[in-house]
């Protein structure tokens, strides 16, 4: 067997395009080097964000005991619990495979 290296030539993809993370200094809405008020701004946009992810976590917390009590999700509706119409009983106990 015969092999060949086959080069290709570069597609000219930059290497990165993730620009570079902000200073901390130059954060909008941070004043200029103010460790205290970067502090102040980063904990309230965490107050902000778990108090938004606790809304949608209670939110989906009532649907689903809803769902649980048997009451179909809002708009919906569930079809009645019905066997198939070539249902036998003990279709799939052991000897009546095939």
């Amino acid at each position: 067997m015969k092999f060949e290296l086959v080069e290709f030539p570069e597609a000219g993809v930059p290497e990165s395009t993730v620009e570079p993370p902000e200073d901390e200094a130059v954060r909008s809405g941070v004043p200029d080097g103010d460790p205290v008020a970067a502090a102040e701004a980063a904990a309230s946009l965490l107050v902000a964000q778990a108090r938004a992810e606790g809304e949608r976590i209670g939110a989906a917390l009532a649907e689903f005991a809803d769902i649980v009590d048997g009451t179909p999700p809002q708009g919906t509706r569930w079809p009645e619990a019905r066997p198939p119409g070539n249902f036998r009983a003990g279709r799939f106990s052991k000897g009546d495979a095939g």
